[in-house]
């Protein structure tokens, strides 16, 4: 999972030309082949964090000015970017959770997240090789001017520095959910499937994994 991560966003700066993408992806791949050397989640963690901060900065040097996004931040989102990163997040965590639970698994038992509370961490675990939507869709409509800085707003009470505005709550939930239905070919494959039912199978395949029918795990890994 976390070596599908790291290619897919080397394989979404690539194909949206951030800056230094070239460079950028041979990072992220070279830290996608240590994945398998690892012998811990610490370890893996430390990848991880390595290849986000990088593609971090890529994405922030790709966007106008006028985002005011500087890196990834949270608790609370300081500026749209961010906002839109963490709503999409959330939205494509409880699909997540959705689909685990349809498969008949326990969404708050993680593999490679830890379990706190009532956080669903298996949600978690299966949300890494799926970031990508949510991150190709947030480059989508700013570059489309879908959505601008205008969209947002401060909270009533000033806690977050930047919420959708009503309307611009919308156009993005409506993007969300078509870039659900949307299909595509996996590899290896000769029919189309939408990413809604591609998780539910990757739910699947997590419920065999844990039974033991099934030897290893197959994550979703994009095309350059």
């Amino acid at each position: 999972m976390v070596r599908a991560r790291l290619r897919n966003v080397a394989a979404i700066a690539v194909r949206f030309g951030w800056e230094g993408a070239a460079e950028l992806a041979v990072e992220l791949r070279s830290l996608a082949r240590e994945t398998d050397n690892k012998s811990s989640f610490d370890a893996l963690r430390g990848l991880e964090g390595q290849g986000a901060a990088r593609a971090w900065a890529s994405l922030a040097a790709s966007l106008p000015e006028e985002w005011g996004f500087s890196g990834r931040a949270r608790r609370p989102p300081p500026d749209p970017v961010n906002a839109m990163l963490s709503f999409g997040y959330t939205l494509l965590h409880n699909h997540c959770a959705t689909a685990l639970v349809e498969a008949g698994l326990d969404p708050r038992i993680g593999l490679y997240h830890e379990q706190h509370g009532a956080h669903f961490a298996l949600a978690s675990d299966l949300q890494e090789e799926m970031r990508h939507l949510v991150e190709s869709l947030v480059w989508t409509l700013v570059r489309r001017r879908q959505l601008t800085p205008d969209d947002f707003g401060p909270s009533p009470d000033g806690s977050y520095p930047a919420l959708l505005r009503p309307e611009g709550r919308r156009t993005f939930l409506h993007a969300f959910e078509q870039r659900l239905v949307t299909e595509f070919t996996p590899d290896g494959e000769d029919k189309p499937i939408s990413y809604r039912t591609f998780l539910l199978r990757q739910a699947r395949q997590i419920r065999d994994l844990v039974r033991g029918t099934r030897p290893h795990y197959e994550p979703l890994v994009l095309r350059t």
